[in-house]
């Protein structure tokens, strides 16, 4: 048989694109690179599933993104990154079992992935396991001590297990690293209310406020706790 030609033109704009955010655009140029390939499955064509399954994600279509990281995985199953984007999106659909499954696949393949560890984390916080979740997020800190969400779960786990002063200090790194994130200056007004400095969980509550997107569930959720703490007497 005759090599279908591999389209290089369609796939290298559409990684342009997808490095400078236009994840629309890349998405058309890597649909013209599968549509030249013709799914031959030559060693090239799981390149152009992965990259349009990253684009697909970056947009929300995950239904389709999946699609594509089975395409790219049953032509190369050893593909630690798509394991783990596997694993994210079963779990942004609810499927945690199934998200572990990937994402364990994708530790074992690749073992210096943060993301991979601290994704992992999170599942294992959903699913109640607290303890398990604090190692994973301690082996996400190691790899990237810079890695300001994984301090953001390392500390929900230790609010979780009771161990207020090392959660708030896991909170103090994460707003530290990554002050626009409404999530630790949120639980740390939780920490700071539940240690009697309702003043300090004002402020905290306050300034996520101030960040948190409009409309969504995360700022509900910091205006009903602000308002409680103002109910409360708050700063004086």
């Amino acid at each position: 048989t005759v090599p279908a030609v591999y389209h290089y033109e369609n796939f290298g704009r559409g990684n342009e694109l997808a490095r400078q955010g236009r994840h629309a655009e890349a998405i058309a140029e890597f649909e013209k690179a599968l549509e030249g390939e013709k799914r031959d499955w030559s060693i090239n064509d799981w390149r152009i599933h992965d990259s349009l399954s990253k684009s697909l994600l970056q947009v929300g279509r995950l239904d389709e993104a999946l699609r594509h990281i089975d395409e790219s995985l049953e032509i190369n199953p050893y593909n630690p990154e798509m394991h783990a984007n596997k694993g994210l999106i079963l779990s942004m659909k609810g499927d945690l079992e199934g998200a572990l499954t990937h994402l364990e696949a994708a530790i074992r393949l690749y073992p210096a992935d943060p993301r991979a560890w601290y994704n992992r984390g999170m599942i294992l916080l959903r699913q109640g396991n607290a303890a398990g979740a604090l190692d994973d997020f301690g082996e996400s800190i190691r790899l990237a001590p810079d890695f300001a969400a994984a301090y953001g779960g390392r500390g929900m786990a230790r609010r979780a297990t009771g161990d207020l002063a090392g959660a708030r200090a896991d909170f103090d790194d994460a707003i530290r690293i990554d002050p626009g994130d409404p999530g630790p200056w949120y639980f740390r007004g939780l920490i700071r209310e539940a240690q009697g400095d309702l003043a300090g969980a004002e402020e905290d509550l306050a300034r996520a406020l101030e960040i948190a997107p409009p409309g969504s569930p995360q700022r509900a959720e910091i205006e009903a706790a602000y308002r409680r703490i103002q109910a409360s007497g708050g700063r004086t």
